[in-house]
């Protein structure tokens, strides 16, 4: 059985209180527990994520804490004691670090922010994007 990206988009949020349905007041929030029937989901801007969710995030990804160096509109970057610093860019919700490190686990820090309901891109769709096709609002 194939799916499509929209419903694969909404598997993503599994579980979750974001979903709107069609044939139901679309004012209300409903778990997805199934892809069918879904209208779109409403997510959070990642604008608005916590400092603590941010450093939990990078946690998972690199393996060790890192703290919050410089917080803006644009980025986040966050350090190690040692010689890592990873930057979510805003923009694109985009981690990046330095210096190459080959062991780091980007996938654990994105599953872990759609898991908090943030909006991040999917599938070479950016968030702009998911907005513009009606799958998501933002809260």
């Amino acid at each position: 059985m194939m799916f499509s990206d929209e419903q694969q988009f909404f598997a993503l949020y599994y579980g979750q209180p974001v979903a709107s349905h069609h044939d139901k007041r679309p004012e209300w929030r409903y778990k997805v527990w199934t892809i069918d029937n879904i209208h779109h989901i409403t997510l959070k801007p990642l604008s608005s994520v916590l400092d603590e969710e941010v450093r939990e995030a990078a946690r998972l990804m690199c393996g060790f804490d890192l703290r919050i160096t410089h917080r803006d509109e644009h980025f986040i970057e966050l350090q190690s004691d040692g010689t890592t610093t990873v930057t979510l860019d805003m923009e694109t919700c985009c981690f990046c670090w330095e210096p190459g490190e080959d062991n780091l686990k980007p996938l654990a820090a994105y599953d872990y922010l759609r898991s908090l309901g943030y909006l991040l891109p999917f599938k070479g769709y950016d968030v702009n994007q998911l907005i513009e096709m009606r799958w998501v609002t933002l809260l």
